[in-house]
């Protein structure tokens, strides 16, 4: 009764190719979906299983442009998945390290230091600006009081304690800037070790990267292989 959104043509192409799309050889936990690409084409690469001769298979994650057109992307991208956790373990190690030990995060830690202090003094000002309420109201029902009931002594007493109330009040003043280098060392290599216990799944990765680029094995004159992997941070 309405004109359609899709063409028709569309629409049956693309239900059959949905019909036709191979269901994974594999039943291994994908934490890294939707993250990881090609460096070569930007293709998404995927996950398979890797069989080896007379071998358990392997997760592997593979480029299938290159599989189904080497000419549209050269090279044999891949990467077995228990390497790539590995190596994303030790790069996450590396960049939180540098984060912590940079100025900046130095800087941001003396900050929020300050700012907790601050209001750690800002509570203890209140409550004895209130205890000095209360003495001046005592100080002045004295005053007020002609009676002889009230000895010297009293009213002496009330006093020093209004004077001592007025210098812990004025003392309270720290300079926040001055934080020890013992202090800060020991922050530090707390936030490290509680760091370094953070799992690797699938939250902590899309939370903390955007993508991962996969490059292909390079072998150097000198027996060397090596490839490269990019990681893009969200941070």
């Amino acid at each position: 009764t309405h004109e359609a959104i899709v063409d028709r043509k569309i629409f049956e192409s693309v239900n059959s190719m949905l019909g036709k799309r191979r269901k994974p050889n594999h039943k291994y936990e994908n934490i890294f979906k939707g993250l990881i690409y090609c460096a070569e084409c930007g293709e998404q690469m995927q996950l398979i299983a890797a069989q080896k001769r007379k071998q358990e298979p392997k997760p592997m994650f593979r480029c299938p442009k290159h599989a189904t057109n080497s000419e549209a992307c050269i090279h044999h991208h891949f990467i077995y998945y228990d390497n790539l956790i590995q190596e994303i373990k030790n790069q996450l190690t590396i960049q939180v390290e540098n984060l912590i030990d940079s100025s900046v995060y130095v800087a941001l830690c003396k900050k929020t230091i300050a700012e907790i202090n601050c209001l750690a003094e800002k509570i203890k000002k209140d409550k004895l600006q209130k205890e000095l309420q209360i003495v001046n109201k005592k100080i002045k029902g004295l005053y007020r009081t002609l009676s002889g009931e009230i000895t010297s002594n009293e009213l002496e007493t009330l006093y020093n304690i209004q004077k001592s109330l007025l210098k812990k009040i004025t003392d309270s003043a720290i300079d926040f800037d001055m934080i020890s280098n013992m202090e800060f060392a020991t922050i530090v290599t707390m936030l490290k070790k509680y760091l370094a216990r953070i799992p690797i799944n699938q939250n902590t990765l899309n939370l903390l990267i955007e993508k991962i680029e996969i490059g292909h094995l390079e072998k150097y004159a000198t027996g060397e292989t090596v490839q490269t992997i990019k990681i893009h941070y969200r941070f």
